[in-house]
């Protein structure tokens, strides 16, 4: 039980409710995020087991990868040959489009990253961030107005040369179509303008942080596309635009696969696999299946701890945890309808939630850790509001006040649904 209380009062009802619905949400619907080893010809599969819900997110990470059985040669072997395709399997999905002014979702975003990058950009494995398409930058004194240099030798996939006049054509492109993540730009950005091939002047709504402004501009959102190939409309799919990195889309057939190939114009360094294959897979049975035969080299989002946990106990499979990110989970209520319009309510079940419960039961206590915060641990802004709020352990005298004061007893007690996604 996620509360130690009577079985037949209506708080235990509730507790029941939620260690049930709960936990087997959890258990079906969880997050990852995955990565390859440095070698290529290995198997891996990368899991970061993340999940939360109202104000509990969970992290843990772990990196599997498949071996041979048999006994090691004595002579050491030769160096890997690099991988000519890399193949990733996942149950994730692209939820729109891989236009960047629309794109909105995990998965699509994670692959413009890959065809685009923007005037800045985070060193890997910091929070650095560092120059990218600029070169350098400067402020006026009331920090209002910034110019920024751009290269003079990145070219779009098509060859066409990068200018402060395609730059400034993206921004207002993304702002005029307006779509789900243009406010990332749209609410920094008063006005953009070239001047000459090689700067561009950017008039801020307020005077912004130099940090703030520099994360804003190194979103997928701000990416230059080409404009000679980019209409003002957003590209559906199987469709995308012409961008600045490492690779380009080859193919795309929505709902079984996606190809990027390198990108022969890029002015960066070159990718180590020239070639990148999504698979998409209808659930995790059917990804852990592709895994234990051979069948992609990554697992990128979802398997399920118990799954992780099996994997982790074959002896054709080593283990490395490692670091990653942490998406969260989180439960939504309804407030135009009754009980949740009510704040009371709310705030009852936030005091009857076991956060620790959940990692023990469904992350066998070592696949996840809590969060008490919409913003995930190591996240800029991060802080343990909830925990200051309601406590570390469930509150049941603080819920049953709530609820009382609410109007909820015995006679009326409170019944809920709890909705998730598979």
């Amino acid at each position: 039980m996620l509360c130690d209380i009577k079985e037949n009062s209506l708080y235990a009802r509730l507790a029941i409710i939620f260690k049930k619905s709960i936990e087997e949400m959890f258990i079906n619907s969880l997050s990852r995020s995955f990565a390859p080893m440095k070698n290529p010809n290995t198997k891996v599969l990368i899991a970061a087991a993340v999940a939360a819900i109202a104000v509990i997110a969970i992290a843990a990470y772990m990196i599997f990868w498949q071996t041979s059985p048999e006994t090691p040669p004595a002579a050491p072997p030769a160096a890997p040959k690099i991988k000519e395709a890399l193949i990733i399997g996942t149950t994730d999905s692209v939820q729109s489009t891989l236009d960047p002014c629309e794109a909105y979702d995990y998965l699509g975003v994670n692959i413009i990253q890959n065809m685009g990058e923007g005037l800045f950009k985070y060193e890997p494995e910091t929070a650095e961030l560092v120059n990218a398409l600029a070169v350098s930058y400067t402020i006026s004194p009331d920090g209002m107005v910034w110019e920024i240099k751009i290269r003079t030798d990145a070219k779009f996939q098509d060859g066409t040369p990068l200018t402060a006049q395609a730059v400034v054509w993206s921004w207002n492109r993304t702002i005029t179509l307006n779509q789900d993540p243009a406010f990332l730009i749209g609410d920094l950005i008063e006005k953009a303008e070239a001047v000459g091939d090689d700067t561009v002047r950017v008039y801020l709504k307020a005077p912004f942080e130099e940090t703030y402004v520099k994360s804003l501009l190194a979103t997928w959102v701000a990416f230059p596309v080409n404009p000679k190939t980019s209409p003002m409309e957003v590209v559906e799919p199987p469709g995308t635009l012409d961008m600045i990195g490492p690779y380009k889309l080859g193919s795309w057939k929505p709902g079984e696969y996606i190809e990027l190939v390198e990108n022969p114009n890029y002015y960066g360094e070159k990718p180590k696999t020239p070639r990148i294959i999504i698979r998409f897979y209808k659930d995790a049975q059917s990804l852990r299946l592709a895994v234990e035969n051979g069948e992609v080299d990554i697992a990128f989002r979802t398997l399920s701890p118990a799954d992780i946990k099996d994997l982790m106990e074959k002896s054709t499979l080593q283990v490395v945890a490692g670091p990653g990110i942490a998406p969260i989970r989180y439960m939504v209520f309804n407030l135009n309808k009754e009980p949740f319009n009510d704040k009371r309510v709310r705030q009852a079940i936030a005091y009857l939630i076991d956060r620790e419960q959940i990692v023990n039961t469904v992350f066998m206590g070592k696949f996840a850790q809590p969060l008490y915060s919409l913003v995930p641990i190591g996240f800029l802004g991060h802080k343990d509001s909830f925990k200051e709020r309601y406590g570390s352990k469930p509150d049941i005298e603080a819920a049953r006040k709530l609820l009382t004061e609410a109007g909820f007893s015995e006679a009326n007690p409170l019944r809920m649904e709890l909705w998730y996604t598979p």
